[in-house]
């Protein structure tokens, strides 16, 4: 063997993630198993920092290789299947850093972690997988949980201490080409760009799901929950920056027609309107949030026709309100007019503009 792993250090590495990640790990899993239902069990156990978490799914597969459930990074067998999540075969040994036992039980078989070690048993049950353990976790970290666990999308009906979880109805679904991760026939992951479906759900902030999985915050006003793989790190913590402006500039041509004044002058808003890849409705609905809807583009060699607009109450804009990348999708879609467009200065008469010469002095005199 050429690697040991510290279990102690490992978790240390992990508390900053959070419990949350730990149950969401698990759960994952088990809506990738393409169960009727999946249940969630966590209550506190008395006088301990600890609580027991139950997660079970009732699928026709179980697991076919038990020793996945302790071998760090063995090939994922849906590593290859855009639409779910599995990628480094990490769940469960993550979580498993955290506790002080587990079981886990499957159609072929189980496995018993103790403070003994590892050990193999014949137990097994007809449908899906279940796993149970005493983690590590304190009552704040617990509350912390059971408040996220409300912020999960479901696939399907998930139940959390005996209450089915809210699948809301999203706003919106709209499809975009993303980035994504997709295994080779070696079963090595590479960067792709695929078609996919993005639900848009209303939320008190805003942020980024994969397939029902809350992964990060985002600072516009829409959960979007992607519904194939995100790049992520193996942290699973934060998407790539190329996703994340392909996400965004992808629900900007989708939602910015619900966007109002305030939010049409955020940061990732005037991102989105200097992305080439940016919908002429969507670039306008921004413009005129943000200007209104008489805005002229100002003409520095024309001060007259920019005294004019302004005169006329027509709000003036002037370069450096925007990016570059927005004055060149404005000019490319021709969204705004300039003001010697809309409020051209009358050019003087030939003959007012013209001197002419006495005859008589010789002396140049205006007509």
């Amino acid at each position: 063997m050429w690697f040991d792993v510290d279990k102690a250090g490992l978790a240390a590495l992990l508390e900053a993630r959070g419990k949350s990640f730990a149950v969401f790990e698990l759960v994952q899993n088990a809506w990738d198993a393409d169960p009727n239902e999946v249940s969630i069990e966590l209550k506190p156990i008395l006088s301990e920092p600890y609580a027991l978490l139950t997660v079970a799914d009732d699928s026709p597969e179980g697991w076919a290789d038990l020793s996945h459930a302790f071998t760090l990074f063995s090939r994922s067998r849906r590593a290859d299947e855009p639409a779910k999540r599995g990628r480094f075969s990490l769940g469960e040994k993550l979580v498993l850093s955290l506790c002080r036992n587990a079981k886990i039980v499957t159609i072929t078989g189980s496995v018993i972690f103790n403070d003994t070690g590892r050990h193999r048993r014949s137990e097994c049950r007809s449908r899906g997988t279940l796993f149970e353990c005493q983690i590590r976790m304190t009552r704040d970290e617990l509350a912390e949980v059971e408040q996220s666990i409300t912020q999960l999308i479901p696939p399907v009906p998930t139940i959390f201490n005996g209450q089915p979880l809210n699948r809301p109805v999203p706003l919106k679904t709209f499809t975009a080409k993303l980035p994504t991760m997709i295994a080779d026939d070696d079963g090595n992951l590479r960067p792709s760009v695929r078609q996919a479906s993005v639900e848009v759900y209303g939320g008190e902030a805003g942020g980024i799901l994969e397939l029902g999985i809350p992964i990060c915050d985002a600072d516009w006003p829409w959960r979007l929950n992607v519904l194939q793989k995100v790049p992520l790190g193996m942290d699973r913590a934060s998407v790539t920056d190329a996703f994340r402006r392909s996400l965004q500039v992808a629900a900007m041509n989708a939602m910015a027609d619900t966007l109002n004044g305030e939010q049409a002058v955020t940061s990732w808003a005037s991102e989105a309107m200097g992305d080439s890849r940016i919908l002429p409705d969507a670039l306008k609905h921004i413009v005129t949030q943000r200007f209104g809807e008489r805005a002229v583009v100002a003409v520095p060699g024309d001060p007259v026709a920019n005294a004019t607009a302004e005169a006329n109450g027509s709000p003036v804009i002037h370069g450096g309100a925007l990016s570059a990348g927005a004055w060149a999708n404005i000019r490319k879609h021709r969204l705004i007019p300039s003001t010697s467009q809309a409020f051209p200065t009358p050019a003087p008469s030939a003959a007012a503009e013209a001197p002419t010469i006495c005859p008589l002095c010789k002396q140049a005199r205006r007509a």
